[in-house]
């Protein structure tokens, strides 16, 4: 190989380089903020999309509209959250608290729900909620369903 080809290869792994190190420097961390707008985390990252919020405080979060696909939500705190419009495609959510919280129209397509409490929960219109539930023992007590009608059976996981 002739210097000029060394040469030009050179050139091109720095521009790789210091393009990655340019896409990283100007990361704009997601600002989680709870319904009054008082900021409740900030995650270090473009997107939620398989963020990691395992075990966190989440109380009244607004993550209406938002991409969660593949979200880590593993025992975190969403009671009364807005998850509204929200994509959980293939989000882990075991043992998550999400009482009281908003799903209108919320995608759980591949979501694991695995003993999620849903209990007074809104779920109106909540999208392939029924092909996650099956042995998931989530409880759902007093929570709105998909078709709008109340679980009222105390005790009673799907």
């Amino acid at each position: 190989m002739s210097n000029k080809n060394l040469l030009f290869l050179n050139f091109i792994v720095k521009y790789k380089n210091s393009d990655s190190t340019l896409k990283k420097e100007n990361r704009m961390p997601v600002e989680i903020r709870n319904l009054d707008g008082q900021l409740i985390i900030t995650y270090h990252a473009n997107t939620l999309v398989d963020a990691n919020l395992k075990n966190k405080n989440l109380t009244r979060a607004d993550f209406r509209n938002m991409d969660l696909s593949k979200i880590n939500l593993e025992y975190a705190h969403c009671r009364g959250a807005n998850f509204s419009g929200a994509l959980l495609r293939d989000a882990y959510m075991p043992y998550a608290q999400c009482m009281e919280a908003i799903f209108h129209g919320t995608n759980f397509e591949g979501a694991n729900i695995e003993r999620v409490r849903f209990d007074n929960a809104d779920l109106r219109d909540a999208l392939n909620l029924e092909k996650v539930t099956r042995d998931f023992r989530a409880r759902f007590d007093g929570a709105i369903l998909p078709d709008g009608t109340k679980h009222s059976s105390v005790g009673d996981e799907r």
